[in-house]
């Protein structure tokens, strides 16, 4: 019962967190969007505030009908609360037509004459070398509290113009999405090797405690790798990437060495250990600096795909990585416990790494800080996982004292992370759905 409780909660973080970072654009693959804006001032101005968004303009990718050379064209209906047709004038304000990379592309001020039944239309000149213009038909809502705004845009290569915008800042969020990821790693990584460090400093080879702990350093490493491998670095960064796994690489080859050096007492292994383990600080450093580089080259792309539907994207797929992670750990340990060798020493340090990494993964996410309107659900998340740990504690308790109380105490305890969980699953689905996800 109680094993079957915990894949159980398994599938259900699985499930719950099956999401991938959003396609560039928020129409389809055959469209991207133009932005609509009112702003004070002429569109010769930097206008100072945020600015009133009117709406989006979609732009379709052009097919092949009529005249070869008919320009793109696109439209789009927004809302400009709170400003009636008539007080649009008196703003001395601007309307302006912007690509998803912030590039203006067409802008024009309101003014004119009205007609008759009521309606402003606005000329939109290019800006720059857009080779876009348009026109805005404003017209009064029907409280007459506010304004309907239609906007036309069209010119060569208009399709190209906004979907090449789009993939820009796409590839921007991407890039961010994985740096943020890596800091995550390389975060994780220096600390878990600064307890092992401490570990080895004051070794206690036979205690199972210490036992116990090295292997909770060793499967963080493990993990660790399997996390940097199932990602896909951006352009520009393969090489540091590339130098992180062979960091990790070294790392893991360096502690399967000290631990049969141990084991074994075989000295030749604990010196090939040693010498692992400084390739891994070497590499690590490359690492560092390669990726330095290429943050460099690309503009400092974190500062570039700012904003919190990025930081939410980025912390969802970050949740994704994390309950792959548990999944995998979660089926070694069923498979483990299906097949039990108590008193056996491999069996005791493969569950012992099981539980090491159980208690790396809820270290990770109590390190994270969720963006807006997802703490709650986070801070249930963070429960259910240590609800899990303290379960995995009193399991090893019960199996190594033999202590039914303990087992009995640890099946309580993974029913408990199954209800925190089933909370945080509820509290996610209300957070995704708020910020559009």
């Amino acid at each position: 019962m109680r094993l079957r409780s915990v894949v159980t909660t398994v599938a259900a973080l699985s499930a719950l967190f099956a999401v991938g970072m959003p396609t560039v654009s928020a129409q389809s693959a055959a469209s991207a969007d133009l932005s609509v804006y009112l702003l004070s001032g002429s569109c010769d101005e930097n206008a100072a505030e945020e600015p009133i968004v009117i709406g989006t303009i979609p732009v379709l990718e052009p097919q092949a009908v009529g005249l070869p050379g008919a320009d793109d064209a696109a439209v789009g209906t927004g809302t400009i609360i709170g400003f009636s047709v008539s007080d649009l004038p008196d703003l001395g304000a601007h309307i302006e037509v912007v690509a998803a990379d912030g590039e203006s592309l067409a802008c024009g001020e309101i003014g004119g004459s009205f007609r008759a039944s009521g309606e402003l239309l606005v000329g939109l000149a290019e800006q720059g070398d857009s080779n876009i213009t348009g026109v805005a038909f404003l017209a009064p809502s029907k409280d007459g509290a506010s304004t309907d705004a239609t906007v036309f845009v069209s010119g060569e290569d208009l399709w190209l113009i906004a979907s090449e915008a789009e993939a820009a800042l796409g590839a921007a969020a991407m890039d961010s999405s994985y740096l943020t990821s890596v800091a995550a790693i390389t975060d994780r990584l220096g600390g878990s090797v600064e307890t092992f460090n401490g570990r080895i400093t004051y070794a206690k080879v036979g205690d199972p405690d210490w036992t116990r702990s090295v292997a909770t350093e060793f499967a963080t490493w493990g993990s660790l790798k399997q996390e940097l491998a199932a990602m896909t670095p951006p352009a520009g960064y393969e090489d540091a990437h590339q130098a992180l796994l062979d960091a990790l690489d070294a790392y893991n080859e360096g502690a399967t060495a000290l631990a049969q050096g141990i084991d074994n007492s075989d000295q030749q292994a604990l010196a090939e250990a040693d010498a692992l383990l400084a390739e891994g600080d070497d590499l690590l450093a490359e690492a560092q600096a390669l990726f330095d580089e290429a943050a460099a080259l690309a503009g400092d792309v974190t500062s570039a795909a700012s904003g919190a539907s990025d930081d939410a994207a980025a912390y969802v797929a970050a949740i994704a990585a994390i309950t792959e992670k548990v999944s995998g750990s979660m089926d070694t340990f069923d498979a483990l416990v299906a097949a039990p060798r108590v008193g056996e020493g491999k069996w005791t340090k493969a569950v012992a790494a099981e539980f090491g990494a159980w208690d790396a993964i809820a270290a990770e996410v109590t390190g994270m800080t969720p963006p807006a309107g997802f703490e709650d659900a986070h801070q249930a998340l963070a429960d259910a996982l240590s609800a899990y740990g303290e379960a995995a504690d009193a399991f090893a308790t019960g199996i190594d004292n033999n202590d039914q109380a303990s087992l009995d105490n640890a099946a309580a305890l993974f029913s408990e992370g199954d209800d925190l969980l089933a909370e945080a699953e509820a509290l996610f689905e209300e957070a995704k759905a708020a910020a559009g996800l």
